[in-house]
């Protein structure tokens, strides 16, 4: 079996004329563990990005 899927609310932010659409993905795995972050998917002027998630801030 493979995993699910759970996606995180949408999250939309007013940036001067523009907005910025972004969304978290948790992979769940089929052994019941407890959903992780592992990439965000974010939208702004037309461009479409998915970032992987490190756990870590950037400095």
């Amino acid at each position: 079996m493979g995993s699910r899927v759970i996606r995180g609310h949408l999250v939309v932010v007013p940036i001067e004329n523009s907005i910025l659409y972004a969304s978290r993905l948790y992979p769940r795995a089929a052994s019941g563990q407890l959903p992780e972050l592992k990439r965000v998917i974010a939208a702004y002027l037309g461009h479409i990005e998915v970032v992987r998630h490190t756990g870590h801030a950037r400095p």
